[in-house]
């Protein structure tokens, strides 16, 4: 088990060079797009596409030269920009059927870039419909150049039975973003739990000492503002694509949101794979609680769930009862 702040790195630096051992070798040599920027306020998604910008910042010393979200994507535009490297796709847990705008857009993607490399950065597979799933492998079989990167064991096995394309394990790219560091703690326990479709619990009643809520209220005047000093600052010093920088000066925002939100508590719980890593990142005590279909428990099987950090709960009555023994023992890890 890990316990010290020193293999808490050496679990984050082992991440790292997992992804470095699978993903490096698709790096170009030139230009690149990375495509479908979460362009909502789930602080997650977010924390992906940073730790994606810097994964490529620190190996190529240079970052997209088109992005886009998935309703703003421009043929054109992407021809002119990058007219013959690889295309990047964010990676995240909506390859499937329940965020059907984002994988329609992937679909929309390998049926009309046949004649371009693909990659899709590290994804959750969940299909609830068998219809869907085969149609995206007939989509997947008719590309001749298509690598696909999974988040967890399932997926990857999923994708082995149905998917005729290059396959691999391996590790969030959030991973990427390196520890972090967080604000003292003002109140004991933050319960933070999803309130949109991947929830497995229903809402939870007020509880004494606990703060019940989500991460994805957001002012988005603070969003915007964000973009606009990323396109000034961008601007000025001209090393940026303008767009790019417009976007991952909000995701910056989004996290910068996230973090406060996890640091401002002494130990949490969460139903959130992406709390549970930036936990992580933090050196926060946390329980994990599952989603509607077992992302967390799949994830941290395959990669973090050997730390003491993080503790796997059956119930949300399991992991309250983990957390308020934590609050007299618990000690925050010095920031680096």
């Amino acid at each position: 088990m890990l316990s010290s702040d020193a293999e808490r790195h050496a679990l984050i630096q082992d991440l790292q060079l997992q992804i470095d051992r699978n993903i490096d070798s698709h790096l170009p040599d030139g230009r690149f797009a990375l495509l479908d920027f979460p362009e909502h306020s789930n602080v997650g998604d977010s924390a992906i596409w940073l730790g994606e910008i810097e994964y490529f910042s620190q190996k190529l010393g240079r970052r997209p030269s088109y992005t886009c979200t998935y309703n703003t994507f421009s043929i054109d535009d992407l021809e002119k920009s990058v007219p013959d490297g690889p295309i990047f796709i964010h990676g995240g847990g909506n390859f499937g059927d329940i965020w059907e705008h984002h994988h329609k857009f992937r679909e929309y993607l390998i049926a009309t870039f046949k004649h371009r490399k693909l990659i899709q950065l590290p994804q959750s597979i969940q299909f609830w419909s068998d219809k869907r799933l085969d149609e995206t492998a007939r989509l997947i079989d008719a590309h001749p150049d298509f690598t696909l990167f999974v988040r967890d064991q399932a997926s990857l096995d999923l994708a082995n039975l149905k998917f005729n394309c290059s396959t691999s394990l391996t590790p969030d790219l959030a991973f990427y973003l390196g520890p972090l560091k967080g604000q003292p703690a003002s109140s004991d326990i933050l319960a933070l739990m999803r309130t949109d479709s991947e929830a497995a619990f229903a809402t939870i009643d007020r509880i004494n000492g606990v703060r019940i809520e989500d991460w994805i209220d957001e002012n988005i005047n603070d969003v915007r503002l964000a973009k606009v000093i990323g396109i000034g600052k961008a601007a000025v010093t001209g090393r940026f694509n303008l767009n790019e920088a417009k976007l991952t000066a909000g995701a910056n925002q989004r996290l910068r949101r996230g973090v406060r939100q996890l640091s401002s508590a002494s130990v949490i719980i969460t139903d959130r794979l992406h709390c549970h890593i930036i936990a992580l990142l933090l050196g926060k005590q946390h329980a994990v609680l599952d989603n509607n279909y077992g992302k967390i428990g799949r994830f941290m099987d395959a990669f973090s769930g050997r730390t003491s950090l993080s503790y796997s709960a059956r119930t949300f009555d399991d992991a309250l009862e983990w957390a308020r023994s934590r609050i007299g023992s618990n000690k925050e890890f010095v920031r680096d």
